[in-house]
């Protein structure tokens, strides 16, 4: 039972990397931090380890365990020094802190690597300490190192954290998070994203497994039913994620008032259909917005507090219209295609080379065709790098064109109808029939949007970030619109060419590499 129930663990990696690409770009740009604590939680589920260098259960325990501890002293040290009352975080001692704290949370998440590959920290958790048998027991305690560590990473840089607030917002804003506050927001935006989906999947499996243990017995079915136990599970967690998110990240309803009925109006104009508007209330830290859910219902629009306090109606309107463009142009269906063929290519491409690592596509399972060794790991290490930046650049590359699409959607949610823009609008007045072109109004309105956007948040305007580019470009193509026609906007005909026509190379390459 125990391998058998460990069989959809790998499952989780496709299904994770789906369904958190979306939501990390949303709350910024999904950084290198974002997707190496993505490929370690990959690691260290596993179903199939190779065997560490040290298997000694007592030290096993006492490596994996030992550096968690070395690195909350650490992250205390450094929120202590950086976070005196008397100095600011401001210059010299802000970059020193910047990548001190860079080198820490990098620390946190290389132990759970160095705990799997040295200390055989997952094989002694399922066979040394025999807890393989138990529902999600076994995966909880695997994942524990690098949940506590980033815990008490977070716990600890906190006072430099709370004197960053104070050195870069003036002194009537909102205070900062309790120290408890803190960890538990960090917790729901990087663990709740990328740990309660695949652990949703996980459990859906295994307890379809542990449910009907009778159908493992027919080898001739049993593929099949993998199959439809992956199809089902990823189909409802899929179902059931944007309900659970809006939980998790503790939102609330958008109270009633002339900003909620306005956004409702948009809504319906650009006919798009959500369960309702939230407010995620970050204390004014995060100025964001973001769409959750492929399917109609449940779906929400998620827009946090600092932006709707930030932002005027219009530009409000302007920000929505972008979220809605990715739901109307089909940007969610692409991601997951592209992800679902670029992990498949890739991951063919890994069979054909490393002849010792196998992938079974229907139970979504790795395993190794000889006896495993510790420098199996090395072999693993590399491969999972390659595909991940095979992966990394496409999606990419795919996610920067969908933005540039949203943004048009942007402008055009806030465009009038006029046959000639007259150059301003009256008001928060918007007709009730969707605009059939841009107007230049509308496009200077999301320009407006964006540059608040990044000065909210902090960010450089010609910062680049790979899924989204950078604000600086980002306008200039809009600004481009106006110039070549100032009075009055046509929409790009033909901007969906290379995304979806990469994704045709994508089904082309993996349909060469299955010959």
């Amino acid at each position: 039972m125990r391998a058998r129930g460990r069989q959809c663990n790998n499952g989780a990696v496709l299904f994770v990397k789906i369904a958190t690409q979306r939501l990390f770009a949303k709350l910024g740009a999904m950084t290198l931090m974002h997707w190496l604590l993505l490929m370690v939680c990959v690691l260290a589920l596993l179903p199939d380890m190779p065997q560490g260098i040290i298997s000694h259960p007592w030290f096993s325990a006492a490596g994996t365990w030992g550096p968690v501890a070395v690195t909350t002293v650490a992250a205390v040290i450094l929120g202590n020094k950086f976070g005196r009352r008397k100095r600011t975080l401001t210059g010299a001692r802000y970059r020193w802190y910047r990548a001190l704290r860079f080198t820490l949370g990098l620390t946190v998440m290389l132990n759970q690597v160095v705990a799997l590959m040295v200390f055989d920290w997952g094989n002694v958790v399922r066979e040394r300490y025999h807890l393989g048998d138990w529902w999600l027991v076994d995966e909880l305690c695997i994942i524990a190192p690098l949940v506590v560590g980033l815990c008490s990473f977070w716990w600890g840089i906190y006072p430099g954290e709370k004197a960053l607030h104070k050195s870069s917002d003036p002194p009537d804003s909102v205070t900062f998070w309790s120290r408890r506050d803190y960890v538990l927001f960090q917790m729901r935006v990087h663990l709740g994203l990328m740990l309660l989906p695949m652990l949703l999947y996980v459990s859906v499996q295994d307890l379809a497994t542990r449910l009907s243990p009778g159908l493992l017995q027919l080898p001739g079915q049993l593929s099949w039913w993998w199959l439809a136990v992956s199809v089902i599970s990823t189909a409802g967690t899929l179902a059931i994620l944007p309900w659970v998110l809006v939980r998790v990240w503790g939102t609330r309803s958008l109270p009633a008032g002339p900003v909620r009925d306005l956004l409702q109006v948009t809504a319906r104009r650009l006919g798009f259909r959500c369960t309702d508007l939230r407010v995620w209330h970050t204390r004014h830290n995060v100025a964001n917005a973001m769409v959750t859910g492929i399917l109609p219902w449940p779906r929400y629009i998620i827009l946090s507090d600092a932006l709707i306090e930030g932002l005027t109606p219009e530009e409000l309107v302007a920000v929505l219209g972008h979220e809605i463009g990715h739901v109307r142009r089909c940007h969610m269906l692409l991601y997951v295609l592209v992800m679902t063929l670029a992990l498949f290519s890739g991951g063919l491409l890994l069979q054909r080379y490393t002849p010792d690592l196998q992938v079974n596509w229907v139970t979504m399972t790795l395993h190794f065709t000889d006896n495993k060794h510790w420098r199996h790991w090395l072999q693993l290490l590399f491969s999972l790098t390659a595909v991940g930046v095979y992966v990394w650049l496409l999606f990419g590359f795919i996610s920067r064109r969908c933005e540039r699409e949203a943004d048009v959607y942007g402008c055009l949610a806030a465009s009038c109808n006029q046959p000639v823009c007259l150059g301003f609008h009256i008001g928060t007045f918007f007709l009730d029939e969707k605009p059939s072109h841009l107007c230049p109004t509308g496009v200077q309105t999301f320009i407006r949007a964006l540059e608040k956007v990044a000065d909210l948040n902090g960010i450089p305007k010609n910062q680049w970030t790979w899924r989204h580019g950078s604000i600086a470009q980002r306008i200039a193509y809009l600004q481009r619109l106006i110039t070549a026609a100032p009075r009055s906007v046509a929409l790009p005909r033909y901007s969906w060419i290379p995304q979806w026509g990469l994704l045709g190379l994508l089904a082309g390459i993996s349909l060469l590499l299955c010959l």
